[in-house]
């Protein structure tokens, strides 16, 4: 049985291909289209995990899209009920008057559509239950406590869920406007940066500022509650209209001051008010997972746009009673296209069945035969090697900035071994040079550690392996001066454990760094332009490559050079 996954609805569109319960394929619309978080429909995306498969639409029995519009029909809409722009907007009118008449809102809706040979059928799902299906079904907990946080799903921001054996029980809702994930986004807006893009920016400058001179302040505007949830006081943000410039109002200038231009000087109050932000979030989720605590559960899942914050994921298990926690590698709405297909396998075949540590290496791979003709029809010199990962070491080990191109492109919005960029940890100034002349973006930002899983605990605190970047954790001290370029000013990391098992080949290129220079660990971030996605294909690579201050290319077994 083959099911699609499709993420269309806002940013991060994204299709994923299922095959008798496992994912075989997934990629975000972006990578293709080269439109950063594009809304366009993932017809890229589909045609691509058909193509993977060597398949048609015809090959597939159900679609699972993850929202569900009859949520959002409950209230009738005349003007799109009755009068069609065009022929198919009909479409619409029949499940509007059957919702607004029976007074019941679906939980899901079902569109089947009958051809000659064969029939297939278009499911609807609730999109928070697709969030929390992803880091559920790929987690090895049969029982467990869920918490879904984004700025809002159909018309709901946080879901507080229990599963038990495959089954979902929704503890809470709180619907939107009041909302965890747009207040995060409002506050990035302040700040001077884009919203739904640059929340990373506000996580990075956070570490630069002092919390305490803004924290009463930032606890006006959002609060937890004694009943376990959280409370916003909506005067001071105008992103309900949908329709204003901004997604704060007038008071909140009043209250803070003036907000930040995009480009303006970062100053003080900028980056303490960033602090501010980032601890008054973190309060509120441990609020939430510690007033919501039973004993019963002691394992918990966390999904939505919000568990982006791996400031926030690495606190919770020192900060709540939960003994383990799982986040999926792209727990923000382009892994919804995942969690659908895993929801409604689930749904059809009641088997609980389960993807324990999924691959997030879901895209194709490029042979090297692929590579080579793209390098001669460009007429690119070359090198060819028969240990990329050993050449790549060196190469690092000598200062030297590297893009990375080898295997299946990940998914979601981490690179993880396989399009990176990678360099040398041990040099302070390499966090600055690759900000300035690689990466084109600001100097406050930090760089990801990717180190060998059995050297964790040996450099990192609380040590757990952390697999997908979702977790940041503090160094030990006696550690920090060694690898200054991944070691952020408040002594922590946003960490990738690589083990043999997840990552072969790049396992072997950083343990052959470890071997140069006795580090187990190297700088990785993700191979891209500052505004741009994530590379995909080789001409991405090269196109990318030339457009930058990197040095080397590694793409497959050949070497470019400038």
């Amino acid at each position: 049985m083959y099911i699609l996954g499709v993420r269309n609805a806002g940013y991060d569109t994204s299709c994923a291909l299922m095959k008798d319960g496992q994912i075989i394929c997934a990629v975000c619309e972006e990578r293709l289209s080269r439109q950063k978080r594009t809304k366009k429909f993932p017809i890229n995306a589909m045609k691509y995990c058909l193509t993977f498969e060597n398949i048609t639409l015809k090959d597939i029995s159900h679609v699972a899209v993850s929202w569900n519009p009859g949520i959002n029909l409950e209230r009738m809409n005349m003007a799109q009920s009755e009068i069609a722009r065009f022929i198919p907007e009909y479409l619409y009118s029949v499940p509007n008057y059957m919702i607004y008449t029976s007074n019941n809102t679906p939980n899901s809706l079902t569109l089947k559509i009958k051809y000659k040979k064969n029939d297939l059928t278009i499911h609807y799902l609730d999109h928070h239950l697709c969030h929390i299906a992803f880091p559920y079904f790929t987690s090895d907990f049969n029982n467990a406590m869920i918490l879904s946080m984004d700025g809002w799903g159909e018309k709901v921001s946080t879901l507080l869920a229990t599963a038990t054996m495959g089954n979902f029980y929704n503890c809470w809702e709180i619907e939107f406007p009041q909302s965890l994930g747009m207040f995060y986004q409002t506050m990035t807006e302040y700040l001077g940066f884009q919203p739904q893009s640059d929340e990373w920016k506000v996580m990075g400058a956070s570490s630069y500022g002092n919390k305490k001179k803004y924290k009463e302040k930032i606890l006006k505007l959002i609060w937890p509650t004694n009943d376990g949830k959280f409370q916003m006081d909506l005067s001071y943000f105008d992103y309900m209209s949908f329709t204003k410039r901004n997604l704060f109002s007038k008071k909140l200038i009043e209250f803070l001051g003036p907000n930040r231009f995009p480009n303006a000087e970062l100053k003080r109050k900028h980056f303490d008010i960033a602090a501010a932000v980032q601890d008054v979030f973190e309060d509120i989720v441990f609020s939430i997972l510690n007033k919501n605590y039973n004993g019963e559960y002691k394992n918990l899942c966390i999904s939505g746009g919000s568990a982006m914050n791996c400031v926030a994921n690495g606190k919770i298990i020192n900060n709540t009673p939960y003994q383990q926690l799982n986040v999926s590698f792209a727990p923000d709405d382009s892994g919804t296209c995942i969690g659908a297909c895993l929801l409604l396998w689930n749904l059809l075949t009641k088997s609980n069945q389960r993807s324990v540590f999924m691959s997030p290496y879901l895209a194709k791979k490029y042979s090297n035969d692929e590579i080579e003709s793209y390098l001669r029809n460009y007429k690119i010199n070359f090198t060819k090697t028969k240990n990329p990962a050993e050449k790549a070491a060196k190469y690092i080990a000598n200062g030297k900035i590297i893009g990375w191109f080898q295997g299946r492109m990940e998914f979601g919005q981490r690179a993880l071994g396989n399009r990176s960029i990678l360099a040398d940890p041990r040099k302070k100034e390499m966090k600055d040079m690759i900000n300035r002349i690689v990466k084109y973006r600001e100097s406050f930002r930090p760089f990801a550690p990717a180190i060998l899983d059995e050297f964790g605990k040996e450099y990192f605190r609380d040590y757990e392996f952390t697999p997908y970047m979702e977790k940041v954790l503090y160094f030990k001290k006696n550690m920090r001066e060694k690898i200054p370029a991944v070691c952020h000013i408040d002594g922590t990391g946003r960490l990738q454990s690589v083990s043999k098992e997840t990552n072969p080949l790049f396992w072997t290129l950083i343990n052959e760094f470890r071997k140069i220079t006795g580090i187990p660990l190297i700088l990785n971030t993700s191979f891209n332009l500052n505004g741009e996605p994530i590379v995909h294909s080789v001409s991405d690579a090269l196109r990318t490559f030339y457009s930058c201050g990197l040095d080397i290319l590694i793409i497959g077994d050949y070497i470019v050079k400038k």
